[in-house]
């Protein structure tokens, strides 16, 4: 009976080592670098995603000749229409993606022509 509990005991140690093992992954922190300093105007995002009827990030900055991209992930068609009614006038099918690249310095105001609620701006920096 003795080997028993001197059994019993180890399997008892093994288990509470890969508890504490266990606990001590994933901390939930990070070295990631920190993002630009000062009070934004840093390049954030090329991608705007598209979900229940919302331009997300719907303001973003990028820098001038990076292309940026929106992923329409709604079962539904949206648009991604510069105000200017020039600079870029994207068709996103249900699920569908397009592209514009901001070839100038500059704000670019979007809207999608199908439902006027849904709005964006794409800042273009050097």
């Amino acid at each position: 009976m003795k080997i028993k509990n001197v059994v019993s005991l180890f399997i008892a140690a093994i288990l509470v080592t890969l508890l504490i093992i266990s606990c001590g992954k994933g901390s939930g922190t990070t070295n990631a670098p920190a993002g630009p300093a000062g009070g934004g105007g840093g390049v954030v995002s090329n991608n705007i995603d598209i979900t229940n009827m919302t331009f997300t990030p719907a303001n973003i900055n990028v820098k001038v000749g990076t292309p940026v991209t929106w992923t329409n992930h709604d079962p539904f068609a949206h648009t991604a229409t510069a105000n200017d009614g020039t600079s870029f006038n994207l068709n996103l099918s249900a699920n569908g993606s397009g592209t514009f690249t901001p070839l100038t310095a500059g704000t670019y105001q979007y809207h999608c022509n199908i439902h006027s609620s849904m709005t964006g701006t794409i800042t273009a920096i050097n």
